[in-house]
């Protein structure tokens, strides 16, 4: 499993290509790719899939020669006939074929893990959320975390993000937990919870795209900020870029409330909009 991003400020180049990328796709820790880098790596593992199946097909059509080759009757014609078919061509081939195969099977291995890395950090609930819920599932023993219920036998499972996607969780399997209908009602205030489909986009992930429109743009965001103690505020920033602080992905630049440079928790604001000239700015 791959570890937690490093704390420190995120760059705007791609996940995937290594190469500059300030209009990217947004990801929840802050970093970036390019779609068309994405489109590629989905094709690449759909035709490297292909080249696989096409190639156990042909391993699947050698055993069969070899196996013909080998019945009663097929010896009986060659004592009478002779054979066309050469054992040793046979297995030679089937060697070549098996060697190529692993080193398909390498090659998909590796673009798979990408793409799960990829999407451990989805906006949404990512493509690949049902096997994700499963391997939580399974980990958990299908049994609620909270209160100890089995859920299997047509009981409804859910899989509950123990930091919520509304405010940057990822889907790294250590940040999921399997949990019963009621209990996961609980973790969201007692509120009826129906699992959410992969287009919906929570808070952080809307406030995400418009930090970084503002920053390729060099324009202002106006917000209303809460603080770890309480303390509320309305600010306008000039954006200057991200940064991991902790576990938490934050936005830094000018604060014209301050008239300096300050950091905030991207979580933790509201009301993100972008502006041309700072707003009204007070505490409170």
């Amino acid at each position: 499993m791959n570890a937690e991003p490093e704390a420190g400020v995120v760059a705007d180049v791609c996940r995937l290509c290594g190469e500059p990328c300030p209009r990217g796709e947004s990801l929840c820790n802050g970093e970036v790719y390019h779609l068309s880098c994405y489109t590629t790596l989905l094709t690449d593992i759909d035709g490297v899939s292909g080249q696989i199946a096409a190639h156990e097909e042909q391993l699947r059509g050698i055993g069969r020669e070899i196996a013909r080759y080998s019945s009663f009757i097929s010896r009986l014609r060659r004592a009478f006939f002779g054979s066309k078919v050469d054992p040793k061509e046979l297995a030679s081939r089937e060697l070549a074929i098996s060697q190529e195969l692993r080193e398909l099977a390498d090659t998909r291995a590796i673009l798979l893990d990408v793409r799960r890395e990829l999407y451990d950090y989805w906006l949404t609930y990512p493509p690949d959320w049902d096997s994700r819920a499963a391997a939580a599932g399974e980990r958990d023993g299908y049994t609620c975390q909270d209160c100890g219920d089995f859920l299997g036998f047509g009981r409804t499972r859910h899989t509950h993000h123990n930091t919520p996607i509304s405010q940057g969780g990822n889907h790294r399997l250590g940040d999921l937990v399997t949990l019963c209908e009621e209990c996961h009602s609980k973790q969201h205030s007692d509120r009826p919870f129906s699992q959410l489909t992969a287009e919906h986009v929570g808070a952080f992930g809307r406030r995400l795209p418009l930090l970084r429109q503002a920053m390729n743009e060099n324009r202002l965001v106006s917000f209303s900020y809460t603080k770890f103690d309480g303390a509320r505020s309305v600010r306008s920033l000039r954006p200057e870029g991200m940064k991991r602080v902790g576990r938490s992905l934050c936005v830094f630049g000018h604060c014209y409330l301050r008239n300096a440079e300050r950091v905030f928790a991207i979580k933790r604001m509201r009301g993100v909009k972008i502006a041309d000239v700072p707003g009204p700015c007070h505490d409170g």
